[in-house]
């Protein structure tokens, strides 16, 4: 019923409909048991291919039964697959290694596999390529008196080495977020262009995050390839590949595959989630929770303003709801999203617009104003809400 909904919706509004979910589980024995499927054509049986680096390795339908599927009403449950790569994956020294939709090409899964560090002799490489340049910078040719443009060599060649006074960098550590069978929360981070600020927020953050059974979701847009990596580094984390989509379409997919009973959204600089974590569960339940800068912008559409809550929310929070409510407002509007959220307020002036109670982080901020109609989506939002206004 819910996939219905949003299949309306999405007519209705003229969204893009096409959105491929899946995941995949790699065990130790190089099997990897996945599944795959399109809420837009949930009869289907999709093809996958998996991917080692840019070579096909192996190809499967995803037509197995997955009790967890059905459970779930992705489809009839038939969505499952198995590929076995133990002899590909035992000699490949590195790879990435990848489960893609082959219909549309949509790359759902993502995982670095094997060794990506510095050879061990990479130090005493370095060492040896140091003293040559030593050598070649005291050579006679070089050195002669009036030699200009043996001086000016022997500079270079000296600054050279000085940049080459390095030493191999540690391993980059890993650590383990909290996987509850039954999660209360599912948090969603997206990891826009730098992960690195994005990862440090997860680990500092893993402790409570495992008290208050919470599970993370990470969305990726394909900007930046090294939040691959967050894979190698972060055991537990549900990743979400979703190349060139807009921030909206990759939220929708992250709710579909959240678990938890509430979702929240959060930036890539999210600071503080103990104390809004441990607030949440004082909010009435069916209420859309906002950021202070939304809030301020609802306020100055809607007649209501938001309720304050009394508490201070983590500086990263955007937007918490439980995920029914998502699931029944159709989501995010892919053809809202400009950058700068506007696809969130047009979603929470469609909550207002069915009574749901709004309540704000905090305080709210310097007001945002509204749209321009520069942008597509501005021009689509001002004839959705405000008729010709802006």
């Amino acid at each position: 019923m819910v996939f219905i909904v949003r299949a309306c919706l999405a007519r209705l509004f003229g969204w893009s409909v096409m959105t491929i979910l899946g995941d995949v589980a790699l065990d130790e024995d190089g099997v990897l048991h996945g599944w795959c499927w399109c809420p837009w054509e949930p009869q289907t049986r999709r093809r996958v291919d998996i991917m080692l680096d840019d070579t096909l390795a192996a190809s499967s339908r995803a037509s197995r039964f997955r009790e967890d599927l059905r459970l779930r009403h992705y489809g009839d449950g038939y969505h499952g697959f198995s590929v076995t790569l133990s002899k590909q994956l035992a000699t490949a020294n590195h790879a990435l290694l990848s489960a893609r939709d082959q219909a549309t090409g949509v790359c759902f899964w993502q995982k670095l596999f094997g060794s990506v560090a510095l050879p061990a002799s990479f130090t005493a490489r370095i060492d040896r390529a140091r003293h040559d340049l030593q050598a070649l910078a005291r050579a006679e040719a070089l050195t002669r008196p009036g030699h200009g443009e043996g001086a000016r060599l022997v500079r270079a060649l000296s600054g050279l080495e000085a940049q080459l006074n390095i030493r191999a960098p540690a391993p980059m550590p890993r650590f383990t977020l909290p996987r509850p069978a039954r999660p209360a929360y599912s948090l969603i981070f997206d990891a826009w262009v730098d992960a690195e600020p994005l990862l440090h927020a997860l680990q500092q953050a893993a402790p409570s995050l495992h008290e208050r059974n919470v599970e993370i979701l990470l969305t990726d847009g394909g900007a930046d390839p090294r939040t691959a990596n967050l894979q190698a580094r972060a055991a537990n984390l549900t990743y979400c590949l979703g190349p060139g989509q807009p921030a909206a379409a990759r939220r929708n997919d992250a709710t579909a595959l959240a678990r938890g009973t509430r979702v929240i959204f959060l930036n890539h600089a999210a600071h503080g989630l103990d104390a809004t974590l441990a607030a949440l569960p004082q909010q009435p339940a069916g209420a859309l929770i906002l950021s202070g800068a939304l809030a301020s912008a609802v306020a100055r559409m809607v007649r209501t303003k938001p309720a304050e809550a009394a508490f201070q929310a983590s500086t990263g929070l955007q937007l918490a709801a439980d995920k029914s409510l998502l699931t029944q407002l159709g989501g995010f509007d892919p053809e809202m999203d400009d950058g700068a959220g506007l696809e969130l307020l047009d979603f929470t002036l469609r909550a207002a617009r069915q009574n749901v109670p709004l309540i704000c982080w905090g305080t709210p901020g310097v007001a945002v104003l509204p749209p321009s109609r520069n942008t597509e989506a501005g021009e689509r939002f001002a004839r959705r809400w405000l008729m010709g206004v802006l």
